[in-house]
């Protein structure tokens, strides 16, 4: 089977740059699980440098969903994101060591871009493996709601001007809490979601 789904995590962030899950437990496992379904990139913990790193292996896998796996530094189950908002301002700087105190994506977009991932489907297949999720309307406003709207933004310009084939694109939270085997859980009801209309 042919590569349809790309897959990113973000590496390591901060001084201390501790393990990140997004990367290090769930893009292994799904490689592990599906190989040859899925096709996985580790997005750098910066602003400027996420989608960059994106670009590369959507032109070059052109795939039907793009999913990103983000790490919630809150106790969160997983979070099914609805939306990217167009702004930037963090608390803390990037891995670049850039700071945004209240800027705009990208300039004369709208305020929200929805995901387009299936993800009532995704909850179905939560529920059927009991990992504990909750639906989000908000992103937050740091590098993982950033690389969601850039994303959004992208895949539809893709599809639009450049005839690229369809795209489903959304940004699926967790909690830094969870033990591993529920975060690779989770990750699989992901992909057995986002591959539904294709069974």
């Amino acid at each position: 089977m042919a590569e349809k789904i790309v897959v990113a995590g973000f590496d390591r962030f901060g001084a201390k740059r501790n393990p990140n899950p997004s990367s290090e437990v769930v893009l292994p496992a799904l490689r592990e699980r599906y190989d040859g379904l899925v096709a996985s990139v580790v997005l750098p913990s910066a602003h400027d440098d996420a989608l960059d790193a994106l670009k590369g292996t959507i032109r070059e896998v052109a795939p039907e969903t793009v999913v990103l796996f983000g790490l919630s530094q809150r106790p969160d189950p997983f979070r099914l994101e609805q939306r990217a908002r167009n702004w930037r301002e963090s608390k803390k700087p990037d891995n670049n060591g850039v700071q945004y105190m209240g800027n705009l994506i990208i300039s004369g977009m709208p305020e929200f871009l929805f995901s387009t991932l299936p993800l009532e489907d995704i909850a179905v297949e939560m529920d059927e493996r009991n990992v504990p999720y909750r639906w989000s309307d908000s992103a937050g406003t740091f590098v993982c709601n950033d690389t969601f709207y850039q994303a959004l933004h992208y895949t539809s310009r893709l599809v639009k001007i450049e005839h690229f084939p369809e795209m489903s694109t959304g940004l699926i939270h967790f909690g830094s809490d969870l033990e591993q085997k529920l975060i690779e859980e989770g990750a699989y009801a992901v992909i057995e979601g986002v591959t539904i209309p294709y069974k």
